[in-house]
């Protein structure tokens, strides 16, 4: 049942959604009990859709035995506690509000949502900068509900490559956790991440700034006991350093997030990708050839695991081993790799289209190199 969640929520059909979580919620219900900690993940979902249905009694309902569940399993002081009961005290206030509120909230959620996932980003980010204002006029300027709220836009910003709206967004988050939370909650830790994350976006001279935030964050997920977080932030963290051309401690950093990603079971072979093309830049940023090959060699592999060998991050993992063979004087080889990296993009996207430009760029150098000058200009 749970496999069948996302797409029914890609399509935003609240109503079928919520078929399936119920169902899920019995079965789960069944099995532990209405009191196990188990059942609050799909309580939580269970309240968001009946929010975009604007089924308010229903959406609280849900949240309040969220929060009864926690407080008699984990207690009234854990921070997973105090956020649930931030969200019925939303709830209690939305339930209280003039109609016309319920319903421009609710609307904006699921027009949010459903932008998002039509690649409508900058649309996506007006529906939440509305949201927002509603719920800034209905619970106040800090009301930890709107961490949320400003973490969205955070993404959306971070996915149209616009990081100084995305730093100001992630500020905002920030600076409603702290004030409501405190700077050990790790949904305050979970925001300085990505505010850490929106200043390495924007390049070196905002590296060092990036630092504090990650290691607080990062001291916080060790607390928390979350290996997943911890593993991408020491991936975060790498960047920073590498950016600051701290390239040993970047390696360490790497590395810790690969031996993070090793512990924590599921498939994580993306982001071991991801780790890995990161580290094979730093190896071949200060001459490490044969390194910098095995790197992305791995990440070669892990991400064919991952998505397939018809995917822009198979296309770029292949780009990335191609460049290391150039410089290994190993010219066909990275003319095989490279010219096979831009025929993935090609048939993805058309000979044309600019994401394919820089493939074409590395494949003209390739074939400069290896004297092909007509194919190279061409």
């Amino acid at each position: 049942l749970a496999e069948t969640l996302p797409q029914l929520l890609a399509e935003g059909d609240s109503t079928k959604t919520l078929e399936i979580l119920q169902q899920i919620l019995q079965l789960e219900t069944d099995a532990f009990g209405k009191t196990h900690p188990e059942l609050t993940g799909t309580l939580q979902m269970i309240s968001q859709e009946h929010l975009k249905l604007q089924q308010l009694e229903q959406a609280r309902a849900a949240a309040q035995q969220m929060l009864e569940i926690r407080i008699a399993a984990i207690g009234e002081d854990h921070p997973d506690t105090v956020m649930t009961r931030w969200r019925v005290d939303f709830l209690d206030k939305l339930v209280a509000a003039p109609k016309n509120i319920q319903e421009q909230i609710a609307s904006d959620t699921v027009k949010a949502d459903q932008l998002f996932q039509s690649g409508r980003i900058l649309e996506s980010a007006q529906a939440l900068l509305n949201r927002a204002m509603l719920e800034y006029e209905l619970a106040g300027r800090d009301h930890p509900h709107m961490i949320e709220t400003w973490q969205d836009l955070a993404v959306c910003f971070d996915t149209t490559k616009n990081y100084r709206l995305m730093e100001k967004a992630a500020t905002r988050a920030v600076s409603i956790a702290r004030k409501s939370l405190g700077d050990e909650h790790p949904t305050t830790a979970f925001a300085a991440y990505r505010y850490a994350v929106s200043l390495i976006r924007q390049g070196a001279p905002h590296a060092i700034d990036a630092m504090e935030p990650l290691e607080h964050a990062r001291k916080v997920f060790v607390k928390q006991d979350r290996p997943d977080l911890t593993a991408n932030l020491d991936d975060w963290r790498g960047q920073a350093l590498a950016l600051q051309e701290r390239h040993r401690e970047a390696i360490e950093a790497y590395q810790s997030a690969l031996d993070g990603f090793r512990k924590i079971t599921g498939n994580h072979d993306l982001e071991v990708a991801t780790t890995l093309n990161n580290l094979g830049f730093v190896y071949k940023s200060i001459g490490d050839l044969p390194n910098a090959a095995e790197q992305y060699q791995g990440a070669i592999e892990r991400t064919r695991k991952a998505v397939g060998e018809k995917h822009p991050s198979y296309a770029t993992a292949l780009s990335n081993l191609g460049g290391v063979y150039l410089a290994l004087r190993n010219g066909e080889e990275a003319e095989r790799l490279c010219q096979q990296a831009l025929d993935i993009l090609t048939g993805l996207y058309g000979a044309d289209d600019p994401r394919c430009a820089a493939n074409y760029g590395t494949l003209a150098q390739v074939c400069f190199e290896l004297g092909d000058y007509p194919k190279a200009e061409t």
